[in-house]
């Protein structure tokens, strides 16, 4: 507000000088003005309204309507572009959805089967453990029979070396 204030005053101040001879001269007043001033001064304005119009007015006005133009023209490829990149971004989203999706009952069927695979190969390691166990068992037993041969043939000769000894001669 003050930069207003000091403004109006310097308008003021300059407009008192400018002003101050054309009031000096206003002692004597002269209320009819000189038609010969007034003719000059209509033939000057209408002698220069034409080269104003054609050499500032009408170059400034195509300058801004061009301007107008280039910001419309602007505007709208700046529209046209952002509906294509939402149309594009609307696409994106249905084709990433759908490779969602597909990667979701890709990795289903993938889990399906190796559970199966893993049911499989569990039965497989289950029916070859009770294969091998069944083998162990029945080489432990044939193991076992003949340990009991052997130590049975081996206590009777035993047994025999003892009685021949606690005898003192041959059985």
């Amino acid at each position: 507000m003050r930069g207003l204030e000091r403004s109006s005053l310097v308008f003021w101040v300059t407009w008192g000088f400018v002003a101050l001879p054309g009031v000096a001269r206003a002692a004597s007043l002269n209320l009819f003005p000189d038609l010969r001033i007034t003719a000059v001064n209509v033939i000057v304005f209408l002698a220069l309204v034409y080269p104003t119009n054609r050499l500032v007015l009408q170059p400034l006005l195509k300058v801004l309507r061009e301007r107008v133009a280039a910001v419309e023209g602007t505007a709208a490829r700046a529209s046209d572009i952002r509906g294509e990149a939402a149309a594009q971004r609307g696409e994106l989203d249905e084709r990433l959805a759908a490779a969602q999706a597909e990667a979701q009952s890709r990795r289903a069927e993938i889990m399906a089967e190796a559970e199966t695979e893993e049911k499989d190969l569990t039965n497989a390691a289950r029916r070859d453990g009770a294969a091998i166990i069944d083998e162990v068992r029945v080489a432990l037993v044939e193991e076992l029979a003949s340990a009991r041969a052997a130590l049975e043939g081996e206590a009777r000769s035993l047994a025999q070396e003892a009685a021949a000894k606690i005898l003192g001669r041959a059985l």
